[in-house]
């Protein structure tokens, strides 16, 4: 495995004699990548573990690198926002599972019941992003992107950075015959969506602005935290609605394309680096966040 370098620090650069002038001239020179990780499948809280140990990382670490993070879930999973995780914790797998299989009335797997069966109890995670709740299947593609607000100026702006990150996204999938579109809470453009209006805590139940839809379904929605200067944004992609446009789709030509785009949008060289999850040690509890941190 070859570990993910930081910058080196101020110390490395001026000896005793650190000069911020001189070191900020140094790391200048220092060429930025988005360094790109396909990681494998694991289980909820490993995956939500990871993320936020390469967030921390990243601040302890003043990396100007951006990480962009392929994955999946092994199992089942929901994850829950950081925001209402106290409040989901009190309801029960079974009523939470019923509403999410059942929530759209045009579904053929309503008529078949042997599509929606009593899964048991599912794993809730809960995630260090806002938003809302998010059930996983394996086939879902997940993917992190975690970068300093400092060097990627372009993604200060909440909104517009979910704009710019799901442009990115709706690009990609655009090279591949797959036209997507970007939510606009207003759209009702030949009813094709409307706002709801009954909101759900349920993420692709409710789609918000700049979620990526695909007929007037929502296939890619996301959270975000933001602390330190730095940026971290989960998204999750429900991979099997882009095969039923595009059957030829491949898993690895997508996210290739996908860190392509990403990279145009932060002026930085995508590139892969090895990286397995599974060598480092890290908190499967959440951790306590430090006063002044929320999800969202």
């Amino acid at each position: 495995m070859s570990a993910i370098d930081g910058p080196p620090d101020r110390g490395q650069v001026m000896g005793s004699k650190s000069i911020d002038a001189s070191y900020d001239a140094v790391m200048s020179s220092v060429q930025s990548y988005l360094q790109v990780v396909f990681d494998g499948a694991h289980d909820g809280r490993f995956n939500m573990a990871i993320d936020e140990f390469i967030l921390r990382r990243q601040i302890r670490a003043k990396d100007r690198n951006s990480i962009l993070r392929f994955y999946r879930f092994n199992e089942l999973t929901m994850t829950v926002g950081y925001g209402i995780w106290r409040r989901v914790v009190q309801f029960s797998v079974p009523v939470l599972l019923r509403d999410r299989f059942f929530f759209d009335p045009t579904e053929q797997n309503l008529s078949r019941p042997e599509l929606v069966p009593d899964r048991g109890e599912v794993p809730k995670v809960r995630r260090i992003t806002g938003g809302g709740i998010v059930l996983h299947e394996k086939s879902d593609l997940t993917y992190s992107l975690v970068a300093s607000l400092s060097e990627q100026r372009i993604l200060r702006k909440v909104k517009g950075s979910y704009f710019l990150i799901h442009e990115a996204l709706r690009k990609a999938l655009g090279s591949f015959g797959i036209e997507t579109e970007l939510f606009q809470e207003n759209c009702n453009d030949e009813g094709r969506w409307r706002s709801m209006e009954c909101k759900s805590h349920y993420c692709f139940e409710s789609p918000v602005l700049f979620d990526v839809m695909l007929a007037g379904k929502k296939i890619a929605g996301a959270g975000q935290k933001r602390t330190q200067g730095h940026l971290l944004h989960q998204g999750s992609i429900a991979w099997n609605r882009l095969v039923e446009a595009n059957s030829k789709l491949e898993e690895s030509e997508f996210s290739q394309a996908f860190s392509a785009c990403l990279g145009e949008l932060l002026g930085l060289r995508a590139k892969e680096i090895s990286f397995d999850a599974e060598e480092f040690e890290v908190p499967l509890t959440p951790s306590p966040l430090p006063s002044g941190e929320r999800g969202g």
